[in-house]
């Protein structure tokens, strides 16, 4: 409930600049840096979570400003300037290995893995994965052992090891189902349905992509409905029904 965030954020963030507690100043500033981002109003984002991170370094929380540079990290990958992502991320990572923070190393590993899949650094991206993975099995982070799995998964895909890419969005799903996470549950029947479109297995991706589309349309998903749709809309292209490809292209569109 996003706007009901940023309003009892903004009420807080008055009463603590009025008093000078800086750093539930800055705590305010790094939340509401993560709300605008959930909402992708990415500029916002960024100046809220600078602002955090300008308090925290000024009182000296190495936390809080690996913290933000990790969520800084995040909004910039998602607005493909990736050299900004990893620069933020290894900023973190540096922060997180001196501080003994295992939690938020893994975070960083795995976010750096993400940034190099995205630019096409399929070794980089593996190694940071499979880092991040040793990490999250040590000590039990179930929901970041899921992202570094299908990521890897994606890996695999682009260099056309199908077999390996369904290996780990599979156990990608497994973890998904057991915690209740729909909106990954999604993106991995999603992303089983694109493997098996690469690897030509039309009815396997039809299934998959038709699962994550019920999902997506449940939890509001607008983006991952429209994923299924174009992908769907590619399988029936591909086996020649060109009348449904059409009709999927068209929701997607």
């Amino acid at each position: 409930e996003y706007d009901k965030a940023k309003e009892h954020l903004g009420k807080s963030l008055a009463i603590w600049k009025e008093i000078g507690d800086r750093s539930l100043e800055a705590f305010c500033y790094e939340t509401l840096g993560s709300v605008y981002r959930s909402v992708r109003e990415y500029d916002k984002a960024k100046e809220h979570l600078k602002k955090s991170l300008a308090i925290t370094k000024e009182i000296g929380d190495k936390n809080r400003e690996a913290s933000c540079y990790a969520n800084l990290g995040v909004v910039y990958e998602s607005v493909g300037e990736y050299d900004n992502a990893r620069e933020y991320h290894e900023k973190a990572l540096v922060i997180n290995k001196e501080t003994g923070d295992r939690n938020e190393e893994a975070f960083c590993y795995a976010s750096l893995g993400s940034v190099y899949e995205s630019v096409g650094e399929y070794d980089k991206a593996r190694e940071h994965l499979e880092k991040s993975l040793v990490i999250n099995k040590e000590i039990g982070d179930s929901s970041l052992e899921a992202f570094c799995y299908v990521i890897l998964g994606s890996v695999y895909q682009s260099v056309g090891e199908y077999d390996k890419a369904e290996e780990h969005h599979r156990k990608s799903l497994a973890i998904t189902k057991e915690i209740g996470d729909k909106n990954r549950e999604a993106s991995c029947y999603a992303n089983l349905g694109v493997v098996y479109k690469s690897a030509g297995e039309y009815d396997n991706a039809r299934e998959h992509l038709e699962k994550s589309l019920v999902i997506n349309k449940e939890i509001g998903d607008r983006n991952g409905e429209a994923f299924c749709y174009i992908n769907l809309g590619t399988v029936y292209r591909s086996v020649r029904e060109y009348d449904k490809a059409k009709e999927h292209l068209r929701k997607s569109l």
